[in-house]
């Protein structure tokens, strides 16, 4: 339960054997740079920096370690490869779940992962890219700045049709006003900028209220 005095005790811990663990691994007990977790439809989500994976729940734990499910970015829950490809990631820092789609910033690769369902099995195929023309390509700002380029995404938010993205190294965050269905597929809004092609910290001058500079997560 929601802990009501300070240095409130842990009832158990999730990734770990015990309370007094600490030391990371990979299987489907063990946990690796544990970040940003989010509950969706019962399931619990967990991004895996140091594993380069996403860790689904079926169920919430409720005792530890917990075991894992599926994964996403990995074959398997054993290993822990980077790969640019519609099945790998590298070093995710969140993930967002929403109407039954699984949104991950793969930000080392430059884009933006989206599963257009719960995936059932480890290893599963993303449907959707942002920030790539195809599932193959990870370079930061493909073919250019735009309105569908990407630098470093390190979170995002979605209500089901809205999306928002956090575009950490164009300074910028970026808004897709229907819920993309294409690859590479450009947004509708950019704040932080005055245009799809800037991407100077501060608009290249001091902070104001319409600029940004490195936003990083904090979408939640």
């Amino acid at each position: 339960s929601i802990p009501t005095t300070n240095g409130a005790i842990a009832d158990f811990a999730v990734g770990q054997p015990d309370l007094t663990t600490v030391t990371g691994g990979v299987s489907a007990t063990n946990a690796g740079g544990s970040q940003s977790p989010m509950v969706a439809g019962g399931r619990l989500f967990v991004a895996e920096y140091d594993n380069s994976r996403i860790s689904i729940y079926n169920t919430l734990p409720t005792a530890s370690p917990g075991t894992i499910d599926v994964v996403l970015g990995q074959v398997d829950k054993v290993s822990t490869a980077t790969a640019c490809a519609a099945t790998g990631l590298d070093s995710p820092e969140t993930v967002w779940v929403v109407g039954g789609k699984v949104i991950v910033p793969d930000s080392i690769s430059h884009r933006v992962l989206i599963w257009n369902s719960i995936p059932t099995t480890d290893g599963q195929a993303a449907d959707l890219v942002l920030g790539q023309v195809d599932f193959t390509t990870c370079v930061a700002n493909a073919g250019g700045v735009s309105g569908s380029s990407l630098d470093t995404p390190s979170s995002v938010w979605s209500d089901g049709t809205r999306l928002v993205i956090l575009d950490s190294n164009n300074n910028r965050a970026l808004i897709w006003n229907s819920f993309p269905t294409t690859n590479n597929q450009a947004a509708d809004l950019v704040l932080g900028q005055a245009d799809f092609t800037s991407i100077l910290a501060n608009r290249g001058a001091t902070a104001t209220a319409d600029t940004l500079s490195d936003p990083y997560e904090g979408l939640y």
